[in-house]
């Protein structure tokens, strides 16, 4: 869980939950121990549209959630052309990579990240 956090390459304000399921609301209370407290913060249950208005201005919302911000399908779309239009610049982005020879430190894999070694040492047996 905690590389997936911190090996997210943006910069998250918020994550909503609006009307979970009680089945989502169990495993989101089992994992939400787990997230730093900053992380905790940003991610918030709503029961309803009405609640998550309290928090998320309308304008930011499209229609479909009870905003002002444009109907769903539009919105999709006007992502759908956006990334067509710089479809060059992802080819182009899929090129580029890092040295890892250069990189100072012990290399990091799954090994070195999530070894027997490393995980039980702090455990303290009575």
């Amino acid at each position: 869980m905690t590389s997936v956090i911190e090996a997210f390459p943006i910069r998250t304000k918020g994550i909503h939950f609006i009307n979970p399921s009680s089945g989502f609301d169990a495993l989101f209370k089992l994992f939400h121990g787990f997230l730093s407290k900053k992380i905790q913060e940003r991610i918030q249950v709503h029961e309803s549209f009405e609640v998550l208005h309290k928090v998320v201005p309308k304008k930011y919302l499209p229609e479909e959630y009870g905003g002002s911000g444009g109907r769903l399908n539009d919105i999709i779309d006007d992502w759908r052309k956006t990334l067509i239009a710089n479809r060059q610049f992802f080819a182009d982005d899929a090129k580029y990579r890092n040295d890892e020879r250069k990189r100072p430190g012990k290399p990091k894999n799954a090994s070195t990240l999530f070894g027997v070694d490393g995980s039980f040492r702090t455990l303290e047996f009575d």
